[in-house]
């Protein structure tokens, strides 16, 4: 018989299951993909964006500035990683991707999909994985609040990026006086 608390995390993985598939134009099918794979390392299937979310792309490093930027408001942000190309997809807000130009990001909305594993497989697969899985009512990024957040760390993650520059050098290597 299984523990309360192992209960309660299946009634809100399956919660947070039903809110994914709610998305899909085919009722269901996003279950019954995941339910086929029951005993599968990952379980995938693919959703459509636009109908209930939007997404947007960028590169982990990008996210990790956005989030310690945003701090506690994104802890309820479904966020999903594809480490084989290092790029996190936040939820965001209906309607964000529209004339969405944020640099070093991309915008993903209606007649698109993504392949988002099981809210409960939080390991995932290389290519699609949770990096905050959504819960029972997952909060979703105001596209102006992300937006906002982007413009303030853009500039010094590009920096960072790009590390020093090969045209400079401090003084003490450049032959300089010493």
């Amino acid at each position: 018989m299984p523990s309360p608390v192992h209960a309660l995390v299946g009634v809100v993985e399956r919660a947070a299951a039903e809110w994914l598939a709610a998305a899909h134009t085919v009722p269901g099918s996003p279950l019954r993909q995941w339910e086929g794979h029951a005993n599968a390392f990952v379980r995938l299937a693919w959703i459509p964006v636009g109908v209930r979310w939007d997404a947007v792309g960028m590169p982990m490093g990008l996210l990790t500035a956005v989030a310690e930027h945003l701090g506690p408001g994104l802890d309820d942000v479904p966020i999903l990683g594809n480490y084989q190309l290092n790029e996190a997809f936040m939820l965001a807000e209906p309607g964000a991707a529209k004339g969405w130009r944020e640099p070093s990001t991309r915008a993903i909305g209606p007649r698109e999909w993504l392949h988002m594993p099981h809210p409960g497989d939080l390991l995932g697969y290389r290519h699609s994985t949770w990096i905050t899985a959504p819960t029972a009512h997952p909060g979703l990024i105001p596209a102006d609040a992300l937006r906002a957040a982007l413009r303030s760390v853009t500039r010094t993650y590009q920096q960072s990026e790009a590390g020093p520059s090969p045209l400079t050098r401090p003084a003490s290597q450049a032959g300089g006086p010493r």
